[in-house]
């Protein structure tokens, strides 16, 4: 009889402390805002950089779309947005519009689930060719869909013992 109070006990415990952990709020309440811009914000360059990186004050997601224009009214975004933590890296396409005003737009979805857009810009000075600017190497970092994976198999495995631990509790002999 006391074995499967003391079951009951852990399996409650176990449970709590379940609940503690998915109740608990995340960190930031406010919507993502843009923190920085490689090439900055207003900045002035050399030569046109392969890629351009948006790093924001929280977590973003898909969708994330960015739009470079050049002094031409030529768009000279390659390929699409990445998205990894707080950071947005978007390539930019190897033949440039020469020197002159780039318009940058972006568009996010912060991790509260709003929608996050804004506008900043920089100048090329040179006639340079492109890559003043290297992209990171994101093939290495952790994703978050693997994160949320891990901590569901972590949640999966918490259940498995405390259910493991109860029933060991009930088949003990005597009392």
């Amino acid at each position: 009889m006391r074995a499967a109070r003391a079951g009951r006990r852990v399996a409650t415990i176990l449970l709590a402390v379940l609940a503690v952990l998915l109740a608990t709020p995340t960190p930031a309440l406010a919507h993502a805002e843009l923190e920085s811009m490689s090439p900055a914000d207003g900045g002035t360059v050399d030569a046109m950089p392969r890629a351009l990186q948006l790093r924001f004050t929280e977590g973003i997601t898909a969708p994330a779309a960015v739009t470079v224009i050049g002094p031409t009214g030529r768009e000279l975004t390659a390929g699409d947005a990445a998205a990894l933590d707080r950071v947005l890296t978007q390539k930019l396409a190897s033949t440039t519009d020469g020197p002159g005003a780039y318009s940058v737009r972006f568009q996010v979805m912060s991790q509260d689930g709003h929608l996050v857009y804004g506008a900043a810009s920089f100048t090329v000075a040179g006639n340079g060719p492109a890559g003043s600017a290297a992209l990171s190497d994101q093939d290495d970092a952790v994703g978050q869909p693997t994160v949320l994976l891990l901590g569901l198999a972590l949640l999966m495995l918490l259940a498995v013992t405390g259910a493991g631990i109860g029933r060991l509790a009930r088949e003990q002999p005597g009392g």
